[in-house]
């Protein structure tokens, strides 16, 4: 299920777990962040191929 998809459907299901829901698509952020890092870090983090500044 996608971040969107727990953030807006979720409440609809159970709306007494409004929070639960909330904390729920924060959490799928924080996943889907750390995948990123773990992608890019190294490519993020090396000096640029042709050799410029930034």
């Amino acid at each position: 299920m996608s971040v969107s998809a727990v953030r807006v459907l979720g409440p609809i299901d159970a709306p007494s777990a409004h929070g639960f829901w909330i904390a729920g698509a924060g959490a799928y952020w924080i996943f889907a962040f750390a995948i990123y890092v773990a992608a890019y870090a190294r490519r993020l983090a090396r000096p640029r191929v042709d050799g410029k500044p930034g």
